[in-house]
């Protein structure tokens, strides 16, 4: 097996550094070479990237990340100016909507993402081409490695702040395209798992500057409809559309993983076939689990979702790997991933899906 890591925001970031720190201190410089495994964070701005911090200083060696793993989006972004001049960057179009109403809502954006979503989902389209670039790249390194092995991509994100609630959404659609488009059969060739941590309750005075619970609301309802595997149906008069397509050359396209020929009008429909879904799962995870107990030191919760992936990395291939593993891709969840809603009137038909039952959990409380 082959495993990508993909950490978006800061909280990503942590996430990453915690295993990170665990890899350096189990497996020597040569031992780490021959491990197919392959680091991507994602961020707006670079503070993790300080070898300085004996933070990442472990028996093995310094294992802050390399500048090659890093995808800077917001040092060579200007935000003022895409929207100053939105038809110079048309494969954002989609998502800047009404510009003028939009940029009133992103404007001005202050430190990293200044906890406002769309601001980090604009600054993570507007530099898709370099994550596509490092997608590929990590791809190939790993495969050198493992040829011909199941590909794992862990993706984690925090839904409270602006980069990581931002870019999640088009993260996981961009890397299910990728694969798509490289012939990468999913449950058979690879496994995309996204890990997303929910808003504490009761966030620290200094962490919320308005926009904290809202923006975790915001991700959430657009996860749960794009984990929710039926477009281009419609019902009444709602239709189901994926997300835009932010990696298209075609304005206003929307996600397109079909065969059929790829033609303007389609694109600006967008396809997902029934039978192919955007990731495996989404996991859940809160900094509260079910007996009550609170992890307020962000490092700790890092660390603790960084051991449970860890876990999953090098548990040895028995029946417990197996359990651990249908678990882990959702597999017994195939044929009733989706709920309907409940109220709707029979007589139109079957209705569209509501929400996705795709959903695990790690340490939140239910």
């Amino acid at each position: 097996m082959a495993d990508i890591l993909i950490g978006l925001g800061g909280t990503g970031g942590k996430i990453l550094k915690a295993f990170r720190q665990r890899l350096w201190t189990e497996f020597d410089k040569q031992q780490r070479a021959r491990l197919p495994i392959s680091f991507i964070y994602v961020d707006t701005d670079n503070a993790m990237l300080n070898p300085n911090d004996v933070s990442y200083e472990t028996i093995h060696g310094n294992c802050c990340f390399q500048p090659n793993e890093f995808v800077d989006i917001k040092t060579h972004s200007n935000v003022d100016a895409i929207f100053s001049n939105p038809q110079g960057h048309k494969k954002l179009l989609g998502l800047l909507g009404n510009v003028a109403e939009t940029q009133t809502a992103v404007c001005p954006v202050g430190a990293a993402a200044d906890q406002k979503r769309r601001a980090g989902r604009i600054l993570f389209a507007s530099n898709i081409d370099a994550f596509l670039f490092k997608l590929a790249s990590s791809v190939q390194e790993v495969n050198e490695k493992e040829v011909g092995g199941m590909l794992n991509i862990h993706l984690f994100a925090g839904l409270a702040g602006g980069t990581g609630s931002g870019s999640v959404i088009d993260a996981i659609a961009q890397t299910r395209k990728w694969l798509f488009e490289h012939n990468y059969e999913e449950d058979k060739q690879y496994h995309l798992t996204v890990f997303c941590q929910l808003p504490e309750n009761t966030p620290p005075p200094t962490w919320n500057t308005g926009r904290y619970k809202a923006n975790g609301y915001g991700a959430l309802l657009e996860l749960n409809n794009l984990f929710t595997s039926h477009y281009n149906a419609e019902w009444g008069n709602r239709t189901a559309k994926p997300c835009y397509d932010v990696s298209s050359d075609v304005d206003f396209a929307r996600l397109y993983l079909s065969y059929d020929a790829p033609t303007a009008d389609n694109l600006h429909v967008g396809r997902i076939p029934a039978e192919l879904k955007v990731a495996g799962g989404l996991i859940l995870y809160s900094n509260k689990n079910d007996y009550g107990h609170t992890v307020t030191e962000p490092t700790d919760l890092a660390r603790l979702v960084a051991d449970f992936v860890y876990a999953k990395v090098f548990l040895p291939r028995n029946d417990q790997q197996q359990q651990f593993e249908r678990f882990y891709s959702f597999e017994n969840i195939t044929n009733f991933r989706d709920e309907y809603d409940e109220t709707a009137d029979p007589e139109l038909g079957s209705p569209l899906p509501v929400r996705t039952r795709a959903i695990g959990s790690f340490g939140i409380k239910r």
